[in-house]
Parts: C-alpha cells; sequence; structure tokens
C-alpha cells in the first residue's frame, strides 16, 4: 500500500525574540518597540516577547532568555548605571549560549556612560559584549561613532 505524503509548502519561519521595554509605560523606546513588534513584519518572521520593564522580575527574564528558541535576539540596551549592568548579564548568556543578537540603542548617551560614568571592570564588560555582537541600530547615522572600537 503507497502513502502519499505532501511536500511542505510552508516555510519556516525564523524566529526573533524581542528583549525590550513594552508599553506601559509609554514612552519613546517603548512606543517604537511595541510598533515594531506589531508591525507587518510579524508576517514574515515569527515574534516572541520578553518585557524587561520591570527589573524584579529579572531571574524570570533570565530563565525565559535561556530557554528561547529564537534565531535573533533583539535588544534594546540602557542608558543607566543599573540597566546596564543588567543589560551586560543578559548579554553574557546570550554569548555563553552562541544566540546571535542585534542590539538598538534609542538615544545618545551609551558611549558617555560606558566611558565616563562606569567602573573600568564594567566598561571592560561592555566593550567586550558589544564586540560580540552581530550588529547595532542606532536612530541615525550621526550615532554611529557610538560604537566605534567596539563593533566593526
Amino acid at each position: 500500500m503507497n502513502t502519499w505524503v505532501p511536500k511542505k509548502n510552508v516555510i519556516d519561519k525564523k524566529k526573533i525574540c524581542f528583549i525590550a521595554q513594552f508599553p506601559p509605560p509609554v514612552h519613546g523606546l517603548s512606543k517604537a518597540v511595541d510598533t515594531l513588534y506589531n508591525s507587518e513584519l510579524a508576517l514574515e518572521f515569527d515574534f516572541e516577547k520578553i518585557d524587561i520593564t520591570d527589573n524584579k522580575k529579572i531571574i524570570w527574564n533570565l530563565w525565559k532568555i535561556g530557554r528561547s528558541k529564537a534565531d535573533l535576539f533583539y535588544f534594546t540596551i540602557s542608558q543607566t548605571k543599573g540597566g546596564n549592568l543588567r543589560d551586560i548579564v543578559i548579554l553574557k548568556l546570550l554569548e555563553l549560549q552562541n544566540k546571535k543578537c542585534l542590539i538598538h540603542l534609542h538615544g545618545g548617551y551609551y558611549r558617555t556612560l560606558v566611558d565616563n560614568d562606569l567602573k573600568a571592570w564594567q566598561r571592560k564588560a561592555n566593550y567586550t559584549a558589544v564586540s560580540k555582537l552581530r550588529g547595532a541600530i542606532v536612530l541615525g547615522k550621526s550615532l554611529r561613532w557610538m560604537f566605534e572600537g567596539m563593533l566593526s
């Protein structure tokens, strides 16, 4: 008895995990992330969301990041000392699991923070973590300098 098995016509979508602040509260970054997450790109990609707005959920969020099977992580980084520490932990987890990550910087203070406001060990951790990323998105060409010497 011959059994007919149809060919797969469905193309598997690449999975992108958003590690970001989602509204509420509504502010420039959360609105930008929410707009992208709910855009027509969701027809081309399988989106997953990890909302890092509430830092009290850091352990839960790290667990979700570690369990994610995403092909790429889209991560909006912070421009505060405490937020940067959280970001370094997240980036290290992604690195240890050989996961691809693209960061999005929504603002212009990051390089000042890293080079002037952080202790030497945290500055070095930033340079190391950023150098291993797939890329960075900034608000415009005038902000590309923020990653010079960190990311090619």
